[in-house]
């Protein structure tokens, strides 16, 4: 058996049950945005080398910031 202080407290646990009980397409919705407000703020905002980090064209990059309401970066 597993000791007791070797299990996580309800309050760990209920955050990840709760994410698990999302629809998948939700929870991969969730991590894409994530992943792109990392890449925009890891390239300082340029929308071109954030696209290219992600693998993805420019144009779908701009697609997906209107769909999750992201705000675009502007320039300087």
């Amino acid at each position: 058996t597993i000791a007791a202080a070797a299990q996580p407290a309800a309050a760990e646990v209920a955050p990840a049950a709760a994410a698990a009980d999302a629809p998948l397409s939700d929870q991969l919705a969730a991590i894409e945005r994530q992943r792109i407000v990392d890449a925009l703020d890891q390239c300082a905002g340029n929308q071109t080398r954030a696209a290219e980090l992600l693998g993805m064209p420019r144009r779908t990059l701009v697609k997906r910031l209107g769909q999750y309401g992201i705000t675009r970066p502007r320039k300087k």
